[in-house]
């Protein structure tokens, strides 16, 4: 499998990786974990002129900030183990398509192979989904209140052992505020050059933002900042 690694944001580099053997562009949008932005509709109009298939992970995002299938994506994919589910308690995927060939053949696939989530794991997703608003909204605004303290913050390095209220794990989308090292964790795969190629330089940290009280998040890492 000919597989090549483009920056989000460069549409101009998505055309020169794009070969004979091309079939798919795959794009997160935002990119974990550097929350890089692709213009989807421009690529949507790449892959038609290519005759390739638009797959966008909408895992970040979830449907209630994107749309991707809106914005001309072929296929859209989600963890619903995330913001779907949204209580760190489901395990699964989505696979979302307009495109009745593409769903026609993924459920061909899905019916021979067995790949399909749990009875339980599904409720639980439903459930998820009928609070994804409300937790979404809730946690994008303290997100940007911290983001905007810690950007002025001296000392942002000195943070993850100090940490409180932030439980170091890989998740996110729950109810509940992680932190991530991806260096070390979701990135540990990826060797030491080509994750600073691709920004990921060992004093990163991935914050999810939770349901918590947003002061109570605020004194928690200026806390840990503290020398």
């Amino acid at each position: 499998m000919d597989t090549r690694y483009v920056e989000a944001g460069d549409l101009s580099a998505f055309t020169q990786a794009i070969s004979p053997k091309t079939r798919i562009i795959w794009v997160e949008m935002p990119t974990n974990p550097l929350l890089k932005l692709v213009d989807i509709a421009a690529l949507a109009t790449l892959a038609n002129r290519h005759k390739l298939w638009l797959v966008v992970d909408n895992t970040f995002a979830s449907p209630y900030l994107q749309q991707p299938l809106k914005l001309g994506a072929h296929v859209v994919v989600h963890s619903t183990t995330k913001y779907l589910g949204g209580h760190s308690d489901a395990v699964g995927g989505a696979f979302i398509t307009s495109d009745s060939t593409i769903f026609e053949t993924v459920k061909y696939y899905q019916n021979a192979a067995g790949a399909v989530p749990g009875p339980w794991d599904s409720w639980r997703v439903l459930r998820g989904l009928m609070t994804l608003k409300v937790r979404v909204t809730e946690q994008s605004a303290t997100a940007l209140h911290l983001a905007q303290g810690l950007e002025k913050h001296p000392a942002v390095e000195r943070l993850v052992a100090r940490l409180k209220l932030f439980v170091l794990a890989e998740s996110l989308g729950g109810v509940e505020s992680l932190l991530c090292y991806p260096p070390r964790m979701t990135h540990a795969a990826i060797g030491p050059e080509e994750r600073a190629r691709r920004g990921i330089h060992d004093n990163l940290v991935r914050l999810s933002v939770g349901l918590e009280n947003a002061a109570d998040l605020e004194a928690d890492l200026v806390a840990a900042l503290k020398d």
